[in-house]
């Protein structure tokens, strides 16, 4: 099944049971910690996504730092994800600053047109071109995250609005 057609396929229950899962990986974390690693792989993988990262703001230092960062063909991105957790970004700088700033969901349908997107030679090496960022409250604190995703083709801007509001 191709991707837009398993996007398509996605029901209202599958929405719920990805909702589900995620608040289970929080409610069954062995510590305070939250389970961004099992998070990023259940969210890139049920929705069939190419890669993700999970962000944290480094309230110290003011920027957003890759805590996560998850594919399921990880020798793909080897290069993108070492950039990715080495890079950190400030408040409206690429897709996890704009997502930090708008505090919600940020689509770049097309990143190759984007000027502020500082990994975008590397997208471009990747063939990645559509991506998305929510931004949360990690447990009603402070500590507030971005998910960023990429993807080669997959049209998901839809799936990720549906997960991450609260409804």
């Amino acid at each position: 099944m191709s991707n837009q057609k398993q996007v398509d396929a996605l029901s209202a229950q599958d929405y719920w049971n990805i909702s589900h899962a995620v608040t289970r990986l929080f409610t069954e974390a062995p510590d305070e910690r939250p389970p961004t690693d099992a998070m990023l792989r259940l969210l890139i993988t049920r929705l069939e996504w190419d890669v993700g990262g999970f962000w944290i703001v480094n309230e110290l230092r003011m920027v957003l730092e890759c805590a996560a960062f998850y594919s399921p063909t990880p020798d793909s991105f080897k290069n993108f994800e070492t950039v990715s957790r080495a890079r950190h970004f400030t408040f409206g700088e690429g897709l996890p600053g704009s997502t930090w700033k708008a505090r919600s969901v940020v689509c770049f349908p097309d990143v190759s047109k984007e000027e502020n997107f500082p990994r975008l030679s590397l997208i471009r090496v990747h063939k990645l071109w559509i991506s998305i960022s929510g931004f949360e409250s990690l447990g009603g604190s402070q500590i507030f995250s971005a998910i960023s995703t990429l993807s080669r083709g997959h049209s998901f801007f839809g799936d990720f609005a549906r997960i991450s509001s609260p409804t």
